[in-house]
């Protein structure tokens, strides 16, 4: 078997198990050696084989995970989404008023800007 195929198999069932890196290699030894054993002893297996024998990445991580797991896993996906969407609406405000800005100064047409002569006093004559 393909040894880049065999990496990818294994960091795909990793970047799914939604714990941390301690947990998940205590999960996942016993997996991985199963699955280096089983490449070992069917040395012209590929992907689709290893996936037959111990299931997509998908299918070990819901095993793996309890029913209130999987439903905390969802609601933390959801609000991870919803994070990542205000950021993104955040930076876009930023830029834009960054953007406008620089158009502004860029332009000349500062509408607080007067001549010498508006700024000069002008005076009165006030009846002597």
């Amino acid at each position: 078997m393909n040894r880049k195929d065999l990496r990818k198999y294994k960091r795909a069932i990793k970047k799914k198990l939604p714990y941390s890196h301690k947990k998940q290699k205590e999960i996942l030894t016993d997996l991985f050696e199963q699955i280096e054993e089983y490449t070992e002893n069917h040395p012209d297996c590929n992907l689709s084989d290893v996936q037959a024998q111990f299931g997509t990445p998908d299918t070990i991580v819901v095993s793996a995970l309890s029913p209130e797991e999987t439903v905390d896993c969802s609601k933390r996906s959801k609000r991870i989404k919803i994070w990542a969407g205000l950021a993104i609406l955040l930076a876009a405000g930023l830029a834009f008023t960054s953007y406008l800005l620089y158009r502004i100064n860029e332009s000349g047409s500062n509408y607080h800007k007067f001549s010498s002569s508006e700024l000069e006093p002008t005076y009165q004559n006030q009846g002597d």
